[in-house]
């Protein structure tokens, strides 16, 4: 969404969409935490494997990670500060890439599997066609929803700061305070009052 920072932005839906996708993270991190509690919970401390360990850690620090990030998405939504959304676009194209990346694998293996055995391969390709092609589609279209979000809150901020919306500010305070009836000072009115004194007298 390109508009010219100088134009009032009009409203925009991709933000209700963007607070709909921070909403589902919301529920995703929730269900993250409630998942390594659980896991967590059948492990004994004292019997730990350097192993289980490693990923006990590595469970933490990714949960730490995706709270800081759902927490900045959250931020730069309600404030409308659209540097918060960085991280949030920035793990967006990550997962593109690691769709990509994963989709590509899994089609060798099926491409491979096809010169044995034809059929089940060609099932298995068209079955990661299903997949990947679904999921990689609907993470470009959450993509495009940040994108756009992040545009349009860009372009409010500046618009905000920009010297256009300080003068349309100032003229709309200036046509809502009424203007007083001027009156005239009081030295005029007493002339004029003499003056109308004189004349009644030279009648």
């Amino acid at each position: 969404m390109r508009t010219d920072r100088n134009s009032e932005p009009s409203t925009c839906g991709d933000e209700t969409g963007a607070k709909i996708l921070a909403f589902i993270d919301t529920v995703s991190t929730v269900l993250y935490a409630v998942g390594t509690i659980v896991i967590f919970s059948y492990i004994k401390i004292e019997n730990v494997d350097p192993w289980i360990a490693q990923n006990i850690f590595c469970y933490l620090l990714g949960l730490l990670i995706n709270v800081m990030i759902v927490g900045l998405f959250w931020y730069g939504l309600i404030k409308e500060r659209h540097g918060f959304l960085i991280p949030t676009l920035i793990c967006s194209i990550l997962g593109l890439i690691g769709t990509i990346i994963t989709g590509a694998v899994f089609f060798v293996f099926a491409f491979i599997l096809m010169t044995q055995n034809v059929q089940a391969g060609l099932s298995l390709l068209l079955f990661y066609m299903a997949l990947f092609g679904g999921g990689f589609g609907l993470q470009c279209w959450f993509y495009c929803i940040l994108k756009n979000a992040y545009s349009y809150l860009e372009h409010k901020r500046y618009f905000l700061t920009s010297d256009d919306f300080i003068v349309q500010q100032m003229e709309q305070a200036c046509v809502a305070v009424p203007k007083e009836t001027p009156t005239a000072p009081p030295a005029y009115e007493e002339a004029a009052a003499y003056s109308n004194f004189s004349e009644n007298m030279a009648v």
